[in-house]
């Protein structure tokens, strides 16, 4: 009989040219599914912190372009009322100088339309009493006529003064609100740019570290998938030793029960009185089933 262990370690190999196909296609379809998959988080992360950065833009820019058209505008409502005010408070300035005037003198009391209107009333009646020229009555008449002009000239003026006063204040007044106003207008700008300017490194800080979260996460389970493929692998290589082994103690037993057979049936023909046929079929079927054969030579390791 002829026994050979060739068959079994040919399969053998052919069943490890398998596993490592197997292995190979696996790990090339778990490096090319992560490259995709990384490649299209760090687009997703490029297009999302470029969108963040835009619309942050955006809105400083909306914040630029509205900040003049309301400065304006607050500009605009104070020229208006202010304009509106001007009249009487030009009155008021006018009259503020005639009362000074007044007061210190500088006034000729005799050309004011008052004082000559009295002064006529006055001639009347002294005419219509025989007084006539400049007498001792005309400029005792004349003293009072001229306290009365310039009281009722003070009493003309004092509500001019009044409105004046009242239409400067008013112009102070918008003056103020006009710059308080505007300083808002400027704070709610800067804090409204820097809130923009702090939320959108928030939300790009927020991109950056949920994206590279996921990217960990990603290299983490390749990793993984990696090592549980490669421990695979591993086993299967262990299991296919321990199979070769297997075969080729199983071919080392065969060969020796082969020989032993052999040298059995030589000394029972040889104890038959076959001695020289028995010697000569013993060596035959040792020589056929062990003697030219080496079970270790067909073992690939």
């Amino acid at each position: 009989m002829c026994f050979s262990g060739g068959e079994q370690i040919k399969s053998e190999q052919k069943s490890n040219a398998i596993e490592q196909a197997g292995f190979d296609n696996a790990i090339k379809t778990l490096t090319d599914s992560y490259n995709l998959s990384y490649d299209t988080a760090k687009n997703y992360l490029t297009r999302a912190y470029d969108e963040a950065q835009r619309g942050n833009t955006e809105a400083i820019n909306q914040i630029s372009t509205m900040f003049p058209e309301a400065r304006s505008a607050i500009q605009q409502g104070y020229s208006e009322a202010t304009q509106k005010l001007q009249p009487y408070a030009q009155a008021g300035t006018s009259a503020l100088t005639a009362y000074q005037d007044l007061i210190s003198g500088k006034t000729d009391i005799s050309t004011d339309p008052l004082y000559q209107q009295q002064v006529g009333l006055l001639n009347k009646q002294l005419a219509a009493q025989g007084y006539t020229g400049s007498g001792t009555a005309n400029i005792a008449g004349m003293t009072p006529v001229m306290a009365s002009a310039y009281s009722q000239r003070a009493n003309l003026l004092s509500p001019l003064l009044q409105q004046g006063y009242s239409a400067a204040s008013g112009q102070a007044t918008l003056q103020a609100n006009q710059g308080s106003s505007l300083a808002d207008l400027y704070s709610n700008q800067g804090t409204a740019t820097a809130g923009l300017m702090q939320q959108g490194a928030m939300n790009q800080s927020n991109i950056l570290q949920n994206t590279g979260l996921n990217l960990s996460d990603m290299q983490s389970n390749y990793g993984s998938v990696l090592s549980s493929t490669a421990l695979g692998k591993a086993f299967a290589l262990a299991k296919s030793k321990r199979n070769k082994a297997a075969i080729k103690a199983a071919n080392e037993n065969m060969f020796w029960q082969t020989l032993a057979s052999g040298a059995k049936t030589a000394a029972s023909m040889m104890s038959g009185g076959g001695i020289g046929a028995g010697i000569g079929a013993g060596s035959s079927s040792i020589g056929l089933s062990g003697m030219d054969y080496n079970p270790s030579s067909n073992y690939v390791g």
